[in-house]
């Protein structure tokens, strides 16, 4: 494609207002093992991985540097990265890898945990500096709640809903009062 210079071959899954872009690059293209990565100024950051973790890669990246890292598969994130230096979170025993985690600029992370997907899920917002989770649940009329964005204001975007039925698309604020906007 004319126009497009490849800086470092990679693949990109996040960028902030700085430029850098986060990621992953490809360790063994046999078995698609991946490491994660931040790409800034021409330049690959490997990030390392995790003892007993083949792949990894970069879902979230803030304005500030923190990178959200994402062990093997999943889409759950495992540690969070920023000067060189990896912090796990951990987000307890029912939180589920099948959601996309987001992470805002103060470091708050909004996502999906439960059991089961359609029956149990509930949102969440988690602090990663306190360690403080507020479940975000869904309007009374319906038994399911999905997290899957967050602002810098920490009001997260998600659906309240009942599994093959009625969906409703809103933000939980501050206090964790949800607002219907379709």
């Amino acid at each position: 494609v004319q126009g497009i210079v490849t800086l470092q071959p990679g693949i990109a899954t996040s960028a902030n207002e700085s430029g850098t872009v986060g990621g992953s690059f490809l360790v063994d293209p046999a078995t698609f093992v991946t490491q994660a990565a931040l790409f800034r100024n021409g330049r690959v950051e490997p990030i390392p991985q995790v003892p007993g973790i083949d792949s990894s890669f970069v879902s979230q990246l803030s304005d500030s540097g923190e990178a959200l890292v994402s062990e093997g598969n999943f889409l759950l994130p495992t540690h969070i990265y920023k000067n060189g230096r990896m912090t796990a979170i951990d987000l307890g025993p029912n939180v589920l890898p099948f959601m996309p985690v987001a992470m805002n600029n103060a470091g708050t992370i909004a996502g999906t945990r439960g059991v089961s997907r359609f029956t149990d899920a509930r949102g969440f917002r988690f602090d990663t500096r306190t360690g403080q989770m507020a479940t975000l649940n869904p309007l009374p009329t319906e038994s399911v709640a999905w997290a899957l964005d967050i602002n810098n204001g920490g009001d997260v975007l998600g659906y309240s809903f009942i599994s093959g039925g009625r969906e409703r698309i809103g933000v939980w604020d501050q206090m964790g009062r949800f607002k219907t906007y379709f």
